[in-house]
This record gives C-alpha cells, structure tokens and sequence, in this order.
C-alpha cells in the first residue's frame, strides 16, 4: 500500500511539472486560484502524457489524436476572439507560494484516502482480493494494447488471434495511463488501475471540485458539499417488464455514484475541468465539452448534440466564432466516425443495426412509457433544486433572477445532455449496453447538484438555511453511501486456498506460460483470472465453435483450417488438436466443466482447491 501511495504521489508530480512546462509552452494565462491552476495542470500533464503514450505505442493509430484536436480548436476561437495570453519567465509557472500548499496538501490527504479505501478490500493476506470483474478486465486490455500496439478491446477477445485487429471503440485514456504506469514501475496492471490510477483520478477530481467550490468563497461548507456530491450520481436502467413500480421506475437500489469505477469516474472528472471552464468562458465550456467523446466514445451522440446546437443557436445569431467552432465540432463527429468506421467496419458497430433502430421507432407505446419514467425521474430527482430555487426567489428575487441567467447555457446543456441521450438510448435498445448512451451523461450530476448548491448558498446566507442545505446533501450521501465505490466490489478470488494458488503460482514459474485453456458452458473473455500473485493467466475459450463475436476466434479459424484439410471431425478431436498444436499445457475448466475423454488423456497433474477449483497441467508432447 506504502509503494502505491508513493507511486501516486510520483504520477501526480510529474504530471504537474509536464503540465506546467506545456502550459508555459501554450502561453496559458495564470489562473487566480492555486487549487484550480494545480487541476488544470495536472490534468492537463495526465491527458498529454497518456496520449503521448499512446502514439508512441500505436505508431499513430489512436483516438488520443482527438485530445490534441480539441486543443486546436480551443486555440483557433482564442485566436479569433483575440482573447489575450500571458508571456511569463518559466520560472514563474513553478513558483509556489504559501497559497499553494493547501492545494498540496489536499492532493496528498485525498490520495491516502483513496488508496486506503480500496487497499483495505485489495491488500488482503495471504493473497491479494480480486476487485470487481470490470477491473480485471479494462487491465487485461491495457496489457494486451501495449503488447500489440492496437487500441481495441478486441485484442481480448482472443489472445491466440495472430490477423490484424482493428481498432474499436471504447474508453482508452485510463486504460493507456494504466499500461503507462504498470509499464514504468513494474506493477501489476489491476493493481495499477484500481488503486494507482483509480486514487490519482480520485484525487483529481476531489481537487478539481475544491477549486470550483472556491469559485464561490472559502467557506468550509463550500468543501464538505464538494466532497459529498461526489457520491451521488443517479443512473437508471429502464426495465420495462415492470409496469410502474416507483421503486424500479426510479430504481432507487441501483444509485451507484462517480467513483463506481474508473469509466465513470473519469467522466465525473472532465466535466468537473469543463465546469470549473465555464466560470471563466461559457465557449470554452462548450468546447472544452468536446473532450467527452474522447474520454469515452459512448458520450458522442449526447455531447454533439448538446455542442452543436448551442453553436448553432450561436451562428443564426450571426455570430463567427461560433460558425468556425461549428465547423471544427461537425469535422472533429467526422473524423471520429471515419477513424472507427473505416478501419473497423462492421466491428466498430457490434450488434448495432439500422433495423434496430426502425424497430424501436415504431414501438411508440414504448417510448411512450420510458418517456413518462424519465419525466417522473427528473421531477423526483431535480425537486429539491426545484424547491431551493423557489424559496430563493421569493427571498431575494433579483439574486435569483441573475442566477438563472448565469447558469441559462449550463441548463441548457445539461438538459441537452441527458435527453439526448436518453433518445439514443430507447432508439438503440437490442444493442449490447446502450444502456450507457443515458447512463454516462448522469454522471454530470453530481457536478452540476454541487454547483447548485454553492449557489444557492451565496443566496442563502442564513444559519439555518445553510444547515438545512448542507443537511440536505449529507442526506443524499448517507443513502448513496451504501452502493459507493467502497461497498460495490466483488470479492471473488481464483481460489480462497492460498496452498493451492502458490502451487499453481509454482507450476506457472516452472512451465514458463500463461495460456490456459477453459472449456466452460458460455464464452470466457480472457482476462487474468489472478491478480494476487504474479498469476496472470489468459484463457482462451474452445467450448465450441462459431460462436459470436466482434472477429471470429482462432478456436473457429483452426476448426475450419483443419477440417478443410483433413475431413468433417468431432468436437472433441478439434479440441484435442488444438491444444497439441498451440502447445496449451495449462487447463482451467469450472467446477461443472466435463472434459472431452481424448483430453482427459493429456492430463499429467491436477490441483484441487478446497472450494474445488481445478487446475491441470498437461503431458508434454
């Protein structure tokens, strides 16, 4: 836990001082606030380096060229609008001053938090905890870009697969940081993203919604709203086979929050900078929204919707900056769609089909009724908000009034935001987890209920109403506390038997190989089935054949190699000749797994764990 810390603390460091000299390269103007020049920096450093790395890696062939794109476009309306920029000594931009050690000090005491949080469930005797599924598998991704140099998440669906592999959509940024930092401090690679990178963008994001909390004053309360709204983002899942039910409508038993995992919170943390953005421009809040597609390619619909739009809006009203950001939004759409579309085709698009889409249009008494739950949802979920900006006219009117129309182009977008997305979400239901086109965007949420809150505060300065609004998000956090990051883990190791895992742990250091083999009932991704030792397996599945998936498996290939070559054959005699061909000495079958007899007569040992987990070891042949 001592090493995580420390290497956590090294990351955030050097991605401050590669923030920093980029910064003072780019002529940025100096911000008045410590807190909020430290964030824009360090996320600044931790976005370059990471894309950096991924060009290095890819040869070019990465989504990250987006981030650099955006940047363009930020520099083209600052040059249009001739919005001035600062020529300072380079010494100047690592001058600290007494200011700036609070803003330190809060990046160390957050990142001990985090990494204690999660290192509590992760560092357990004798062997470490697995963390949940997800985690393993975004590692898994991680290792096996950086091993191909191809930025797809289908380099996991087959470790064996030797053809070339397309790059796919996803979410990469986290994962090229996790590859970059297991890479350079020679750690494991779950272990690196669920507490390094998780606590450095936990850490991030903490700062970053200090720095917007000073926006509005130095005031304790200010920080306690800040650090509590990170727990609070409401997700729902439409299930539609549930009538009306207010519970499952509002499915107030699945509020998970930000720091669910590093996917979501990475999105939390973006737009935390994009908010933090809009106290200075509401433009460069727009554009600065433009990141989002790239941190995750499911926020595209919603974010260029949202974007486009307001730029648009801007334009009628002859306005030509906004006209050029327009343009540069609709050829950034443009060039995302052609890098997937073009180079991945049909792998780019999954189970995604225009008849998808004709057929969920035509269901009209669906969309009828998912329609009516999101209008309850955000009548539930923004009443409250509802409520304080009533009283709050009614005490002070001109306040109010001058609120609302401060933050009109953040509503707006907001709004935007979430319905679009919602729209793409019931247009593409059939289609695996799209779900997520609505469910990432509430991520905004909690950002936004903050900001409102600091808000409503500056309005609000009674004790009592204070109290009542600091009770109110206290509230929302004990509830959404039980489904936090800290609870939602799934601690299901290989095996609970440490003699069994270091004999395996032995086997696997003697045999010099990884891959094993799984003949389990359905499809097995292969993601390393250990991350308490240096077991780090990839299993390759041949349960059977033509099964589907995004690229056909090298199960299937051979299969039809073989056939071709030597006749129709059995399943089992497939399996056999697989295995001997690709030298897999190594099975893991599960408990229920009956293996073919032929392969049966390859087994040399087998380990049994006591919760009667197996692990063969094949003759040599």
């Amino acid at each position: 836990m001592i090493k995580a810390f420390v290497i956590t603390l090294l990351c955030l460091s050097i991605f401050y001082c590669i923030g920093t000299t980029a910064m003072w390269l780019l002529r940025h103007k100096l911000l008045q606030d410590s807190f909020a020049e430290m964030f824009v920096r360090t996320l600044f450093g931790f976005v370059f380096t990471s894309a950096l790395y991924s060009i290095v890696q890819t040869h070019g062939n990465t989504i990250s060229w987006g981030f650099f794109a955006v940047w363009a476009i930020f520099v083209s309306y600052r040059k249009y609008e001739s919005i001035k920029t600062e020529s300072l000594p380079f010494k100047k931009y690592f001058l600290i001053t007494k200011n700036d050690l609070a803003s330190w000090v809060t990046i160390v005491v957050s990142a001990i938090l985090f990494i204690v949080a999660n290192g509590i469930f992760f560092y357990a005797e004798p062997f470490n905890l697995e963390p949940h599924f997800d985690y393993n598998y975004y590692a898994a991704v991680a290792d096996e870009m950086a091993a191909r140099g191809v930025e797809s998440n289908n380099v996991m669906r087959d470790v064996l697969w030797k053809k070339n592999i397309a790059p796919t959509p996803y979410h990469y940024i986290e994962l090229w940081a996790t590859s970059m930092i297991s890479q350079l401090f020679h750690i494991n690679s779950t272990e690196t993203i669920f507490i390094v990178v998780y606590a450095l963008m936990g850490t991030l994001f903490v700062l970053g919604l200090f720095a917007l909390a000073r926006q509005y004053g130095n005031n304790l309360i200010f920080y306690i709203i800040a650090v509590f709204s990170i727990f609070f983002a409401p997700i729902v899942y439409f299930d539609y086979t549930l009538g009306f039910n207010a519970f499952k409508v509002l499915n107030l038993e699945c509020i998970f929050t930000a720091l669910i995992n590093t996917k979501t919170l990475i999105v939390a943390l973006f737009f935390t900078f994009s908010l933090l953005v809009y106290k200075y421009d509401k433009n460069y809040f727009l554009i600065s929204l433009l990141v989002l597609p790239i941190v995750n390619i499911v926020l595209s619909p919603s974010v260029f919707v949202a974007v486009g739009c307001l730029f648009f809006y801007q334009t009628i009203r002859k306005s030509k900056s906004a006209l050029i950001v327009l343009l540069e939004t609709v050829m950034l759409g443009i060039m995302i769609l052609c890098f997937y579309v073009l180079q991945s085709k049909g792998e780019s698009l999954g189970n995604f089909s225009t008849q998808n889409v004709e057929e969920n249009i035509l269901e009209i008494s669906s969309i009828i009724k998912s329609a009516i739950k999101l209008v309850v949802f955000i009548m539930v979920y923004h009443l409250p908000m509802l409520i304080a900006i009533g009283y709050c006219w009614k005490k002070d009117k001109i306040a109010t009034k001058e609120m609302m129309n401060r933050n009109a182009v953040l509503i707006v977008t907001t709004s935007i935001l979430l319905m679009s997305g919602f729209v793409v979400a019931q247009i593409t239901k059939g289609v695996r987890d799209n779900t997520q086109f609505y469910a990432l965007p509430t991520e905004i949420l909690p950002v936004v209920y903050a900001m409102f809150a600091f808000e409503f505060l500056t309005i609000c300065t009674k004790k009592w109403e204070r109290v009542i609004i600091t009770s109110f998000c206290l509230l929302f956090f004990a509830y959404s506390l039980k489904y936090n990051t800290f609870q939602v883990k799934n601690p299901n190791p290989f095996s609970t038997d440490p003699n069994f895992l270091a004999d395996v742990e032995s086997v696997v250091a003697k045999t010099n190989t990884r891959l094993v083999a799984t003949f389990d009932a359905s499809y097995t991704y292969p993601y390393p089935i250990s991350s308490q030792t240096d077991i780090y397996l990839r299993t390759i599945y041949i349960g059977e054949r033509d099964l589907y998936s995004p690229i056909s498996s090298s199960f299937t290939s051979f299969c039809d190699g073989y056939e071709a070559m030597n006749g129709e054959t059995s399943l089992d005699s497939l399996q056999y000749e697989f295995l001997i061909e690709n030298n897999i000495r190594q099975i893991v079958p599960s408990r229920t797994a009956e293996l073919p007899v032929i392969v049966k007569n390859l087994i040399d040992t087998t380990y049994i764990s006591t919760d009667r987990r197996k692990f063969m070891v094949l003759k040599k042949k």
